[in-house]
């Protein structure tokens, strides 16, 4: 989701944002207080060792379209996606989801971002 972040000012002021997946093609969408709740969750976790992956999948997976309906709705102001291909990985379950949805994202970091 914060990746979003750094197109702030194209969202703004072209209403567009460009991503690396096709637009009508669903990818996880996660927040990095997210993956940092998870790595300080490991950190804190002192009967884990070793070495593995933590998949963070966030609640649900978008389409760069539904990205768009999102931010659209949320910022008052048509934005529309630009994009090419990629991504797909982790299957989600309970286990690697994560609870931020990319709706309260927009609210609550990326709309005062855009507002700024």
């Amino acid at each position: 989701m914060d990746n979003v972040l750094r197109q702030a000012a194209s969202i703004r002021d072209d209403g567009v944002f460009t991503g690396t997946v096709a637009a009508d093609r669903e990818a996880p969408t996660a927040a990095t207080r997210n993956i940092a709740a998870a790595a300080a969750g490991l950190l804190l976790d002192r009967s884990w060792t070793g070495t593995g992956e933590v998949p963070v999948l966030g609640p649900e997976s978008l389409s760069a379209n539904d990205m768009a309906h999102i931010m659209s709705d949320v910022l008052g102001h048509p934005v529309r996606s630009k994009d090419d291909g990629l991504d797909d990985g982790v299957r989600r379950t309970p286990r690697t989801a994560s609870p931020t949805t990319f709706r309260e994202w927009c609210a609550e970091v990326l709309k005062p971002a855009v507002q700024a």
